[in-house]
């Protein structure tokens, strides 16, 4: 009974390299993303490389309630989960292609938020900021509606532009969660297309005045 009180939990993360040694999944959803994870972590082309928090560790300091360096390995798991499972728009993909559509998301917002992804003042490369941009691909619905079932490299950049003056500074985000951050990002989308189409309505009205002007 005393022996109880001091046992340790397990790491979360520990738990999932068990897991992954011994080969016991609950599910295949789940050990896929966890074999995601560790091509994120390992591949050359991924900008998560050597980022992801895999292992058991001391804590370190917090920024708020969340890790200020680092992907945590098991938050990233369940966020992947949601990618490959059944009622994402990815699951029609090959596990292989479910992958690089993953990878290029991650390198496409690495590329548009340069500045961002290299400054420890922003949240980009957090748990919170890579689990919210993974996410559009489920939550988001202006995300979505602009992709379709493209999932190229060409149309992820197109889409994710229109969230390019989202505001990834830790004090405009710190009390959101992944879900918040998601939200904000879809109304970034949203109010980007909108102004997109405004701009074409009044050039399509001003090149109509100027057509009718030169017929009279």
């Amino acid at each position: 009974f005393r022996q109880q009180t001091k046992r340790k939990p397990i790491d979360a993360r520990l738990d999932l390299a068990q897991r992954y040694k011994l080969g016991d999944w609950k599910t295949q959803v789940e050990k896929e993303a966890y074999e995601l994870v560790l091509k994120l972590n390992s591949e050359q082309s991924s900008p998560l490389r050597d980022k992801i928090l895999l292992a058991e560790e001391i804590k370190r300091v917090y920024e708020g309630q969340h890790r200020p360096v680092g992907v945590n390995a098991k938050g990233l798991v369940v966020t992947l989960r949601t990618l490959v499972g059944g009622r994402s728009p990815l699951h029609v993909l090959s596990p292989d292609k479910r992958a690089q559509v993953v990878i290029t998301m991650i390198t496409v917002a690495a590329d548009i938020w340069k500045k961002e992804w290299e400054s420890e003042r922003h949240i980009l490369t957090t748990a919170r900021g890579i689990n919210a941009i993974l996410a559009l691909l489920v939550r988001s619905v202006n995300f979505a509606a602009l992709i379709g079932k493209d999932f190229s490299q060409e149309s992820i950049r197109n889409a994710l532009q229109f969230a390019d003056t989202f505001d990834w500074g830790k004090s405009k985000n710190k009390n959101d969660g992944v879900n918040r951050i998601v939200d904000r990002l879809d109304q970034a989308i949203n109010r980007n297309v909108l102004k997109r189409h405004d701009r074409a309505a009044m050039e399509a009205r001003s090149q109509g005045s100027a057509a009718s002007s030169a017929n009279k």
